[in-house]
């Protein structure tokens, strides 16, 4: 063994948890999958095209270049959980699984008012409706700094706890990067 690696693997020791509780690191078998396991599958609440791009209890994320269609895209998803019987009905193939009157919520962080409310109306008119479904919440929180759009985003988690479906639209505009 090297100088280095023994130098290393020293600091290690030293600043790992403290001597009685190295079984919590280095209990592998736990951590271990095998054919037998018992994990439950997971459930696809998003599909684009037959493919599952989200599921239950995941962060998934939609990324690409300004005005490459992120926002459509959270458009249709929203729609589509809000639609019970989708035949007939363009989603651009995005498919969610339904509502069943839980909520949809949608966080626009990014875009101006106007824009959000166009959203809105989009939606409505995806679901070929005139009155915006009670459990769809639209929130716009671009005006307000990093510190208090998080804020804002947490309070919604502890108002709808057991909401369908979230979409942060703007989700870097939470986060601080270091």
């Amino acid at each position: 063994m090297s100088y280095d690696l023994i130098s290393f693997m020293q600091s290690v020791q030293e600043n790992s948890l403290p001597q009685a509780e190295p079984s919590l690191i280095f209990d592998l078998a736990a951590d271990e999958i095998r054919i037998n396991s018992n994990i439950p599958d997971l459930i696809p609440v998003v599909r684009i095209a037959g493919e599952v791009i989200a599921v239950q209890g995941d962060i998934s994320f939609i990324a690409g270049k300004p005005k490459a269609g992120k926002t459509a895209v959270c458009t249709f998803i929203a729609a589509s959980a809000l639609i019970r019987n989708k035949s007939g009905i363009d989603t651009l193939t995005i498919h969610t699984n339904y509502a069943y009157g839980r909520e949809v919520i949608l966080v626009d962080t990014e875009q101006p008012k106007a824009n959000t409310l166009k959203q809105v109306k989009n939606i409505c008119k995806v679901l070929d409706v005139v009155e915006q479904p009670p459990n769809l919440h639209v929130f716009n929180f671009r005006e307000d700094n990093k510190a208090t759009k998080l804020k804002k985003v947490e309070k919604l988690f502890e108002e709808y706890p057991k909401a369908h479906l979230w979409i942060i639209d703007g989700l870097a505009d939470l986060i601080e990067v270091v």
